[in-house]
């Protein structure tokens, strides 16, 4: 282990305490949000990494819609008119070569789009897999059992890509530890 990684892992391991002041129905929001991101495994690191992107927002993200290359951002707080209608405060297209800055307006009806060809594409699927064939589960998971799954799938698919394909194997010791 190199000298960066140890002193890394010595400063994580250091316990500090926070204290916030808040109302009471603000923290019945954002005590279970915390509790989420100080987990200390990689349960609690994908909680934390999946804020990133509130912090290269200078409002706050409302959707993030990522391409293979492109980002689109809808942002808030959400405007409501007297007709009930909640419009963002804007919105950012980032794009190789694009940088575009949308109007509430032009946000709105993009992010619209989006929701649009997102749940085109969801139909999609469920009928390519025959998902309507099948009986309704419950969103509850046994999740020990579906992780230990998954990462059975994951095993196996790894193992048939390196069959396939062993000159684009990487050394990724360590890379999933917590």
């Amino acid at each position: 282990m190199s000298f960066l990684r140890k002193l890394l892992n010595k400063i994580s391991q250091r316990k500090i305490t926070l204290t916030f002041k808040t109302n009471a129905r603000t923290a019945q929001f954002v005590k279970p949000i915390i509790e989420k991101l100080l987990l200390n495994d990689s349960v609690g690191e994908t909680y934390r990494t999946s804020l990133v992107h509130w912090f290269h927002s200078p409002r706050p993200p409302i959707n993030n819609y990522h391409g293979t290359e492109s980002l689109v951002r809808i942002e808030g707080p959400l405007q409501w008119t007297s007709f009930w209608k909640a419009f963002p405060i804007g919105g950012i297209i980032l794009a190789p070569g694009v940088t575009a800055h949308l109007n509430p307006i032009e946000a709105d009806e993009l992010d619209k789009r989006l929701k649009t060809s997102i749940e085109r594409e969801v139909i999609s699927w469920i009928a390519e897999h025959g998902l309507y064939d099948l009986p309704p589960v419950s969103e509850e998971i046994d999740l020990a059992m579906a992780n230990r799954e998954a990462m059975e799938i994951i095993a196996q698919w790894e193992a048939q890509e390196c069959q396939k394909n062993p000159s684009n194997l990487v050394d990724m010791k360590g890379a999933n530890d917590a």
